[in-house]
């Protein structure tokens, strides 16, 4: 098992489970085996509707206008998690959401649970993203300039970590410039590992399309300098393990378990790029 292999450890405690803090949380990657194990709770607890077969699983909201795939065999070569949004069952994707590599499992969480509050307020605004929707309009970004470098051009907005790990693209309206291999793509989100002396770990887009409260919910998380709070033991790949400071937490500070699947709204400070 990746998580026996790979774990981080604490020492045991009668007292209940053990949490640490993960920093930087872009660092806290996450294997694609553990976005399906997530995929399956939130299908739980939403009501959503999961169809599974060896290969894929399905995740579908019960009025069939947004559905989540998660497909084992790209685990390791590509695009494992697609989010997408149609206006019906035989409808064509209006926007879509790309996960692939070792994303961290909050940003899903993130995604996932907005995407779902968003459909509960909205359903048309989840598909169509029509002004007046619960999201702002247009994108804004809190930045922390310490953390984040800017630069603007003609074509493109870009943000990158200080560190050089993570870069946020974003494709300016009207511009022909190609941000991916599908053409559609509007906004990339990713970590690369080439200073860690690995390859990339984890990368997420958007289409054009996407409704802004969906784009903000994972820029916002990805901004934020908050660690990540995982329980023991916890998977990290062991290339990893030296660049990523753990801490551990007084049990008593320990978060609380909740079936709610209402996000905390993100950040709405102006100062980034609109669209």
């Amino acid at each position: 098992m990746y998580l026996e292999e790979h774990a981080i450890t604490t020492p045991s405690s009668d007292s209940g489970p053990q949490w640490v803090t993960l920093s930087p949380h872009y660092l806290a990657a996450t294997p694609p085996s553990d976005h399906r194990t997530y995929l399956h709770a939130f299908a739980e607890v939403s009501g959503w509707k999961a169809h599974e077969s060896e290969r894929m699983l399905t995740v579908a909201s019960p009025c069939d206008r947004v559905v989540i795939r998660h497909d084992q065999q790209a685990q390791q070569t590509g695009e494992h998690l697609t989010i997408s949004a149609r206006s019906g069952l035989d409808g064509k994707d209006r926007w879509r959401a790309v996960l692939s590599g070792v994303v961290p499992v909050e940003y899903l969480l993130h995604l996932t649970l907005q995407v779902h509050h968003v459909l509960d307020v909205d359903p048309d605004y989840i598909v169509y993203g029509l002004d007046g929707g619960p999201g702002p309009e247009p994108i804004f970004l809190d930045i922390d300039e310490d953390s984040w470098a800017l630069e603007a051009g003609e074509d493109l907005f870009m943000l990158g970590s200080a560190d050089g790990i993570v870069t946020v693209a974003n494709r300016r309206d009207g511009s022909t410039l190609q941000l991916d291999a599908d053409p559609d793509v509007s906004w990339h989100i990713g970590a690369s590992g080439r200073s860690l002396g690995m390859k990339a770990l984890w990368r997420i887009t958007f289409t054009e399309d996407t409704p802004p409260a969906i784009v903000n919910a994972t820029l916002d998380k990805v901004l934020d300098d908050s660690p990540a709070v995982r329980a023991m033991p916890t998977s990290l790949p062991p290339a990893l393990h030296p660049h990523v400071r753990v801490q551990q937490l007084p049990t008593p500070s320990a978060p609380t378990a909740s079936a709610s699947l209402r996000p905390t709204p993100p950040s709405t400070t102006p100062g980034g790029p609109s669209r």
